[in-house]
């Protein structure tokens, strides 16, 4: 019964690690999902495949402890049999006093001739003594007979129980380690699988979001481009309107001059020579005028394609932005000098996200 008690705890010990490798199998189930769900189902995974390889150990030393049992009982037959052999050796101690006896009695008997009436009694009880110590070795050679078939039935059915619970401790430990080992195999493929789909995904998540970055900043480009077309254009009007205005004031200057050329010959010197005054000034007017445009015109065509020394900050710019027009650095990395060279005058130094519009930014070259 204790070797039969001690290979049960070994097929108990054998469920739970089945039973512990099942969560290991829910748990590594492949995903879809997110990277980040992936990279937490792989370590469900681990921690539900270690139980598995502890109930298996559990296991193995159930089973050592059933051996240690059936080792016991095989010395607890071991003994059994040590006291059979004990008390055989007190029986034939037995039978050798009771031999001795008689020599004695007999010795006794012809040395000193008692009467007959003695003698016959003392022959009864020799006989009555006899026939005792013949019953009595019969007695203990049967019992010794039975005792000894007994111990070598208990002891030959305890070896078989001994031998049958350990075969099956042994083959149950076998499939426990075989599922077990089985278990953690497709828990470390489905890990391995888990895995590769989580590279995969952020590896796509990555190609993806660079994707749109290059996409934003291409868009980004042709933005800033398209305005700076726009501005470039809008300079070229402003100066051929001022080319325009300085063409029609050389005009009126021209019509002046016919005009003081035909009232020369009606009026008299006096006012021929005011009138010379007057449309020499009001020539001179008009071609400084006329300077003055074309100055103003040079002006605004020489700030539409020469690098900005400073920025007025509008509506809807960052530094990044301002860093990335044409005119100041055409490059968005170069933010920080922009940073740098204005902290101070940011509302929060700390924070190069605060500007306002309308704020002066130094451009440092």
């Amino acid at each position: 019964q204790l070797a039969q008690q001690g290979a049960q705890p070994a097929q108990q010990g054998a469920q739970p690690a089945q039973q512990g490798a099942q969560p290991a199998q829910q748990g590594t189930q492949p995903t879809q999902q997110q990277t980040q769900s992936a990279q937490q189902q792989v370590q469900p995974t681990q921690q539900q495949a270690q139980p598995a390889q502890q109930q298996t150990q559990s296991t193995q030393q159930q089973a050592q402890s059933a051996q240690q049992q059936t080792q016991s009982t095989q010395q607890q037959a071991q003994s059994a049999q040590q006291q059979t052999q004990s008390a055989q050796q007190r029986a034939q101690s037995a039978q050798q006093q009771t031999q001795s006896v008689q020599p004695q009695a007999a010795a006794s008997a012809t040395v000193v001739p008692p009467p007959a009436e003695t003698r016959t009694q003392e022959q009864a009880a020799t006989q009555a003594q006899s026939q005792a110590q013949a019953a009595e070795a019969a007695r203990v050679a049967e019992a010794q007979k039975k005792a000894e078939a007994a111990e070598a039935a208990r002891v030959a059915e305890a070896q078989k129980k001994a031998e049958a619970a350990e075969a099956a401790r042994v083959e149950a430990q076998k499939k426990a380690e075989a599922e077990a080992q089985r278990k953690a195999e497709a828990a470390a493929a489905q890990k391995a699988e888990a895995q590769r789909k989580a590279e995969a995904a952020e590896a796509a998540r990555k190609a993806d979001a660079q994707k749109k970055a290059e996409a934003a900043e291409a868009a980004r480009q042709a933005e800033a481009q398209k305005k700076a077309q726009a501005a470039m254009d809008a300079a070229a009007k402003r100066a051929e309107d001022a080319a325009k205005r300085a063409e029609e004031a050389a005009k009126q200057v021209e019509e002046a001059a016919k005009k003081i050329e035909v009232s020369f010959m009606q009026v008299q010197a006096i006012e021929d020579a005011r009138l010379a005054r007057e449309a020499a000034a009001l020539l001179e007017a008009q071609e400084q005028e006329a300077a003055r445009v074309a100055a103003e015109a040079a002006a605004v065509q020489e700030a539409s394609t020469a690098p900005f020394a400073k920025y007025i900050v509008k509506e809807g710019d960052c530094l990044w932005n301002i860093a990335a027009n044409p005119q100041v650095y055409n490059d968005p990395y170069l933010w920080t000098r922009l940073y740098t060279a204005n902290r101070t005058g940011l509302e929060d130094p700390e924070d190069p996200n605060l500007i306002e519009p309308g704020m002066v930014i130094e451009i440092p070259r």
